[in-house]
C-alpha cells in the first residue's frame, strides 16, 4: 500500500511539473494575448533576467530573515502585512475609487444594491443576466445584506463598500496563508512569504473586481490552513473549533464559486497518503469529523433555503445547467461563445437546456476524437494557454473603465503601462520557476509534505480548466497558492544549498557551489539579458506611436443596456452630460447597427446624423456628421481639436437628425439600464430635454503619439538594471562569505 501511494505522490507531481513548465515557456515565449510589444525572444531573455534579479532580491532577504529571532520575526511579518494593507488602501482612495464595475461584477452589484433598498429581498426576474447565471445567486444575497448594513447608517457610497470587502477577502487570504507558514516553517521563514505576498502585484491591480474570483481567496486558502493547525495541536477543543471553522469555508465558499471543492479532494488525498493512522489518532479525529459533516449539512442546507427564498422560482427552473459551461469549453479554443450563450437560452426550461447541451457535447466530443491524437493534444494545449499563460489575467481587457480622472490609471492600466506589465508579468515567470523547484524537490523527496498539497491542488485545476470554459480570469483564485508554492521553492533552494555547502545552519550559504551557480546564471540569463536590451534598443525608440490616454471616462457595453431609437425617424434629440478637468480630444458613442432590414450601401453611407460638442455655455466645440455604416462596429469616434479645461468642467454631447424630413433609422443608441446604481458621477442622459436618469455608453479620450521611450531614458534604464545586479551580486558574495566562515 506504501508503494501504491508514492508512486500515485510521484506521478501527480510529475504531471503536474510537466504542466506547469509548459504554462513557464508559453508565459515568456509566447504571451497570449500579446500585450507586450515586441513580444520576441529577445523580450523573453528581459522577463527572465528580471525574474531572476527579483529571485535573488527575495533570496537575499530570506537570508537576512532566517538570522532573526522568532520575535522579531513576527513583528516584522506585521509591518510588513501592514505595509500591504496600507498600498491597498492608498490605491483605492487615489485611483479605484475613480473605477467602474465591469462585466459579472457590476450585474451582481447593481442587483444587491437595488435588494438593499428592499424590506423584503427579491432577486429581480426582469433582464436575462439571473436568468442565465443561477451560480452567482448567493453572492448576489450576501452583498445585498453587506449594502444593506451600511445603508441603516446612511452611508450609500456602494462602489467603496464593495472595494473595501474586495480588500479584505483578499487580506483575510493572505493572513490565512501566513498562519499555515508560521505553523509549518516557523517565524523566520514566515515573513519571507510575507514579502512575496507584499511584492504580488495581484493583490492591488485586482481591488477593483469585486467578484467571486477574489471573494474566493480567503475561503480556498482557509480550507488548507484550518487542517494544517489542526495537525499542529493536541487540544481536542482546537480541533473541534477548526473543523466548524473549516465546515463553514466549505459550505459558504462552495456556494460563492464551485472550484473551492477542489482543494477540498486534495486535502483529502493528501492526508490519505501523508498521514498515518493510530487506533488512538482514529479516535482524536472522529470527534472532529464528526462535527464537520454535522456543521457543514447544517450550513449547506441553510445556504439553500437561503437561496430559495430569495430567488423566483422561474429564475431556478430556467437558469444554465453545469453542462452549458462544459458544451462551451468544447469548442474553438474553449473560451467563451456568444452564440452557445444564445444557444442554451433558447430553452426554456432547466432541464430542456441540459438535455440540448449534452447532445450538442456528444457532437463536440465525437468531432474532437475525429481530429485525432494531435487534434486532441492541440486543443488541450490551446485551453491551457488561453487559461494559464495570459500575462495580465485578463485584467487590461476591462479595467480602463474609469468615472472620473485620475494620474495615476496611465501607469497601471493606460497608454504609460509598460513597466506594470513587465513586472507583473515577470512576478509570475519567478512565481512559476520557483513552483517548479519546490515541485522537483518533492519529487526527489521520500516523504510527503505540505509541497504535494498544493501542488496537487493546482493539479486538480489544470484538469478542471481543461474541461470547463476557458478563461484567463478564473485563475485569480489560484494567485495565494502558487505564492505558497514559490515560498515552498525557495525554502526548497535553501534546503538544497544548506546541504550542498556541507551547513547544518539554515542560513543562505552557496559554499562550495556558488562559483558555478553564479556562471550559469550569468551565462544563461544576465548576458542574453544584456544583449536582448541592445537588439531592442531601436524598435523601442525608431518611431513616434500612437497612443490613447483613456483614464477620463470609459465605458464598455454590459448585459444591463438599452437604447434611444427615433433620433432621425423622430426628429429627437438625444444630448448626455459628463464632468471632467482632464483635457480630451476625443468622444466615442456605443451605436447598435439595425441589422433587422436590409439597407443599401449608398442608404448606410448617407451621414443623417449630426454630432455635436458644447461646452457649458452653449458654446460649439466640434461638430461631425455620420451616418450608420461609419458606427457598424463598436465605438463611433468623434475627433477634435485637443479641449483643455481650466478646472472642472461640464460638457454635452448632443446627437441630432440632419434632414429636416422624417428618415428611417438605422442606429440605436445604447445606454445602461440601471434603477439604483449611478454608473457615471456627474452625468445625465436625456432625451429632448427630459431626463433618462440613465447613462449612454461613451468614452472620453487624449489620444497623442510619442516615442516609446528616449535614448536618455532607456540609457538609464540599463545602467541602473547592471548596477543592481551588481549590487546584488556583490551583496550575496559578501554575505556566503560571512556565513562560510560563521560555519567554520
Amino acid at each position: 500500500m506504501e508503494i501504491c501511494k508514492q508512486l500515485f505522490r510521484r506521478l501527480t507531481t510529475a504531471l503536474t511539473i510537466l504542466l506547469m513548465a509548459f504554462v513557464l515557456v508559453k508565459s515568456s515565449t509566447d504571451m497570449y494575448y500579446n500585450y507586450i510589444s515586441g513580444n520576441t525572444h529577445h523580450l523573453t531573455y528581459i522577463l527572465l533576467g528580471a525574474a531572476f534579479v527579483l529571485g535573488c532580491t527575495v533570496l537575499l532577504l530570506t537570508g537576512r530573515a532566517l538570522r532573526l529571532s522568532e520575535k522579531t520575526a513576527d513583528r516584522l511579518t506585521f509591518a510588513v502585512f501592514l505595509l500591504m494593507m496600507a498600498v491597498q488602501f492608498v490605491l483605492i482612495l487615489t485611483l479605484f475609487r475613480y473605477y467602474l464595475p465591469w462585466a459579472d461584477s457590476l450585474s451582481v452589484m447593481n442587483e444587491a444594491i437595488s435588494m438593499s433598498a428592499q424590506a423584503h429581498p427579491q432577486i429581480s426576474s426582469a433582464g436575462r443576466y439571473f436568468e442565465m447565471y443561477g451560480n452567482n445567486y448567493f453572492f448576489t444575497i450576501l452583498l445585498c445584506y453587506y449594502f444593506k448594513f451600511f445603508r441603516q447608517f446612511g452611508l450609500t457610497a456602494y462602489w467603496m463598500e464593495g472595494l473595501f470587502l474586495n480588500m479584505f477577502a483578499m487580506d483575510l487570504g493572505v493572513w490565512f496563508c501566513l498562519a499555515a507558514a508560521k505553523a509549518t516553517f516557523g517565524s523566520q521563514k514566515r515573513l519571507v512569504l510575507t514579502i512575496l505576498c507584499l511584492l504580488n502585484p495581484l493583490l492591488y491591480v485586482f481591488l477593483p473586481f469585486v467578484y467571486t474570483n477574489t471573494i474566493s481567496i480567503p475561503f480556498t486558502m482557509g480550507i488548507f490552513c484550518l487542517p494544517l493547525l489542526a495537525c499542529k495541536t493536541d487540544s481536542r477543543k482546537k480541533r473541534i473549533g477548526y473543523a466548524i471553522g473549516e465546515a463553514v469555508l466549505l459550505a459558504v465558499g462552495f456556494q460563492i464559486r464551485v472550484t473551492t471543492l477542489i482543494p477540498v479532494i486534495a486535502l483529502a488525498l493528501w492526508a490519505l497518503v501523508s498521514l498515518t493512522f493510530s487506533r488512538d489518532s482514529k479516535h482524536a479525529i472522529l470527534a472532529p469529523l464528526l462535527t464537520f459533516v454535522v456543521v457543514f449539512v447544517l450550513l449547506f442546507g441553510g445556504c439553500k433555503t437561503l437561496i430559495n427564498t430569495h430567488v423566483p422560482e422561474r429564475l431556478r427552473a430556467a437558469n444554465f445547467p453545469v453542462t452549458h459551461w462544459l458544451m462551451m469549453g468544447l469548442q474553438g479554443d474553449g473560451g467563451y461563445s456568444s452564440s452557445d450563450e444564445d444557444y442554451t437560452y433558447s430553452f426554456p426550461t432547466k432541464e430542456e437546456k441540459s438535455a440540448a447541451n449534452r447532445e450538442e457535447i456528444r457532437l463536440r466530443l465525437g468531432a474532437l476524437a475525429d481530429s485525432g491524437a494531435s487534434g486532441i493534444l492541440k486543443f488541450v494545449t490551446d485551453k491551457i494557454t488561453v487559461t494559464w499563460s495570459s500575462e495580465h489575467d485578463g485584467l487590461y481587457l476591462e479595467t480602463g473603465r474609469m468615472q472620473g480622472y485620475s494620474p495615476l490609471q496611465k501607469y497601471f492600466f493606460g497608454a504609460k503601462n509598460d513597466l506594470m506589465l513587465y513586472y507583473y508579468q515577470f512576478y509570475k515567470v519567478l512565481l512559476y520557476i520557483l513552483a517548479l523547484i519546490a515541485l522537483l524537490g518533492e519529487l526527489l523527496r521520500r516523504k510527503c509534505s505540505t509541497t504535494w498539497l498544493y501542488g496537487l491542488t493546482m493539479l486538480g485545476f489544470f484538469a478542471f480548466y481543461i474541461l470547463w470554459e476557458a478563461n484567463c480570469r478564473y485563475t485569480i483564485c489560484l494567485t495565494l497558492i502558487l505564492t505558497v508554492l514559490g515560498f515552498h521553492g525557495i525554502n526548497t533552494l535553501l534546503c538544497l544549498v544548506s546541504s550542498a555547502s556541507g551547513s547544518t545552519d539554515t542560513g543562505l550559504s552557496l559554499g562550495a557551489v556558488k562559483p558555478l551557480c553564479a556562471a550559469f546564471l550569468l551565462v544563461c540569463i544576465l548576458l542574453p539579458c544584456i544583449y536582448a536590451m541592445v537588439r531592442q534598443y531601436p524598435t523601442y525608440t525608431q518611431t513616434f506611436v500612437p497612443k490613447t490616454d483613456y483614464s477620463i471616462i470609459t465605458v464598455g457595453r454590459e448585459y444591463h443596456e438599452n437604447a434611444v431609437t427615433g433620433i432621425a425617424a423622430e426628429h429627437k434629440t438625444l444630448t448626455q452630460t459628463f464632468t471632467t478637468a482632464h483635457s480630451f480630444n476625443e468622444i466615442g458613442i456605443y451605436c447598435a447597427y439595425d441589422d433587422t432590414e436590409e439597407w443599401s450601401d449608398a442608404f448606410l453611407d448617407e451621414h443623417i446624423y449630426q454630432f455635436r460638442l458644447l461646452d457649458a455655455d452653449g458654446n460649439v466645440l466640434a461638430s461631425e456628421n455620420f451616418g450608420a455604416e461609419d458606427s457598424r462596429k463598436y465605438y463611433k469616434r468623434f475627433g477634435f481639436d485637443l479641449v483643455t479645461p481650466s478646472g472642472a468642467s461640464t460638457y454635452t454631447i448632443e446627437i441630432t437628425a440632419r434632414n429636416p424630413e422624417p428618415t428611417p433609422d438605422r442606429l440605436k443608441f445604447l445606454y445602461f439600464d440601471f434603477d439604483t446604481y449611478d454608473y457615471i458621477a456627474h452625468a445625465d442622459l436625456a432625451v429632448d430635454g427630459e431626463s433618462l436618469h440613465r447613462d449612454l455608453i461613451f468614452l472620453v479620450a487624449d489620444n497623442y503619439s510619442g516615442p516609446y521611450t528616449t535614448v536618455n531614458r532607456y540609457r538609464a534604464e540599463c545602467a541602473l538594471i547592471l548596477l543592481y545586479l551588481c549590487g546584488i551580486s556583490a551583496i550575496l558574495l559578501l554575505d556566503s562569505r560571512r556565513q562560510t566562515c560563521y560555519n567554520k
